[in-house]
């Protein structure tokens, strides 16, 4: 959750979905990315959560990208190897261009 002020200078909470990819990010730290399905998904489906809401918001594929990658520092999961971050990545790009039905 992030804090949010609106013009009425009043604070509201906000889902903000890069913590779900940062807590997907940290689950893959207690297993084998390599053979952990259940970890990729989670994974996948958090990543193109946050791409939904930073591409509404306006923010670039790059932006999002540079983002990602703080996540898997901040959730210190950079032991998870190359596969995870390059995972994300992918996944990301496809999302962020990905056509939908109108």
């Amino acid at each position: 959750m992030i804090a949010n002020e609106r013009n009425s200078g009043k604070s509201e909470r906000v889902y903000d979905s890069s913590e779900d990819v940062r807590r997907a990010f940290a689950a893959g730290r207690e297993r084998p990315y390599a053979v952990s399905g259940r970890d990729q998904i989670a994974l996948r489906d958090a990543v193109c959560a946050l791409v939904r809401e930073r591409k509404g918001a306006g923010v670039s594929v790059e932006g999002i990208i540079i983002e990602l990658r703080r996540l898997v520092v901040r959730a210190r999961a950079a032991d998870l190897g190359e596969r995870a971050a390059e995972d994300a990545v992918r996944w990301c790009i496809a999302e962020y261009y990905a056509r939908r039905p109108v």
